[in-house]
């Protein structure tokens, strides 16, 4: 929390949240909404490398405003059932694949 407004990390919304949406197609809803992210304080920066145990780029360490999660759920969340679908049928076309005999 800082400065009245809660903030979330988007290595979460990226990894945490929707792990199976390219992380540039989040990019892209982010600019269609004009959603500014928020750098990290030191602090911050600090403790979300020790959670994570790991370094994370510059991008990941930007932080969402949660007052902006409702304008870009719904985008994120189509473009989670796309490559939820997508996966689905590329999935079952090998399946079919498998199934028909070669020549």
């Amino acid at each position: 929390m800082r400065a009245g407004g809660i903030f979330v990390p988007m290595l979460v919304v990226k990894e945490g949240l929707f792990p199976q949406v390219h992380g540039t197609f989040i990019d892209q809803v982010l600019q269609e909404h004009r959603v500014e992210l928020r750098p990290t304080t030191l602090s911050e920066e600090k403790h979300l490398t020790q959670l994570q145990k790991r370094a994370c780029s510059s991008k990941l360490r930007r932080l969402l405003s949660l007052r902006h999660l409702p304008d870009i759920y719904a985008d994120v969340l189509n473009l989670f059932y796309y490559t939820s679908v997508c996966k689905a049928l590329d999935s079952t076309s090998h399946v079919a694949a498998k199934k028909t005999p070669q020549m």
